[in-house]
């Protein structure tokens, strides 16, 4: 049987434990259907290599996690009589949600082939980078999150990214503007420290400039503290 999936991306802010299974085994188990996927843009120009894709089990809460070869393709075995959540997760860490997948306990279903479009967010915030107080000095809950990116970067040896700092618009704008730009520097150099090639990396900030929410608020100020990253080049 095969289906095609378009999305709707709705943003999912549940923490996510990942199973990984491995693809292309056979397997005799008339409980189970192999799942053929195929990953391109939208506009089905290109294929997506090294995506990372999320299969979340409605029932039993157990998320599946698979990885599209350089053709864009993939491939898993999922248990019968189960409902699946078919998730994107980006390269910064936000998930998608493409939609379910049901597959009814049938001993006449032997699998699904999907053929799945995606075009991948060319910027996101990065999430719990934190720095001292008024420093660029990174707070160790920052690097977690900074070593999946790396860990995304290795994946995809082409992508070239530009980290991006902002702040709110607390004491002076001149003083708030290095800070910015200091801060994304540090977050580069972490990632360089971890492997990856310098050349890949570029850095810019933004001081107050770009606020995403007011800044009278605490909760406005907080979310305009941020480091973001933009890829440049796939």
């Amino acid at each position: 049987m095969k289906k095609t999936i378009l999305f709707t991306f709705i943003y999912f802010t549940f923490q996510l434990i990942i199973f990984a299974q491995s693809p292309t085994k056979s397997t005799t188990d008339n409980n189970k259907a192999l799942i053929k996927l195929s990953l391109m843009n939208m506009k089905k120009t290109k294929v997506l290599p090294n995506e990372t894709i999320l299969f979340a089990n409605q029932t039993n809460k157990k998320i599946f996690s698979i990885k599209t070869s350089k053709e864009g393709k993939a491939e898993i075995y999922l248990d019968k009589g189960f409902t699946y959540n078919v998730q994107f997760k980006a390269i910064g860490g936000d998930i998608y949600d493409y939609g379910p997948l049901e597959l009814e306990n049938s001993p006449t279903l032997t699998g699904f082939t999907l053929d799945l479009q995606y075009d991948p967010p060319r910027s996101f915030t990065l999430k719990n980078v934190e720095f001292d107080s008024g420093k660029s000095t990174l707070k160790p809950i920052s690097f977690p999150n900074l070593n999946e990116l790396v860990d995304l970067m290795k994946l995809k040896p082409t992508t070239e990214i530009e980290i991006r700092g902002h702040t709110d618009n607390v004491g002076n704008a001149e003083a708030n503007l290095k800070l910015s730009e200091a801060r994304a520097k540090a977050v580069v150099d972490y990632i360089v420290t971890k492997g990856i090639e310098k050349k890949r990396l570029s850095f810019k900030g933004f001081g107050d400039k770009e606020p995403k929410e007011t800044n009278d608020t605490p909760e406005g100020r907080q979310k305009n503290r941020r480091t973001e990253a933009n890829i440049i080049k796939d």
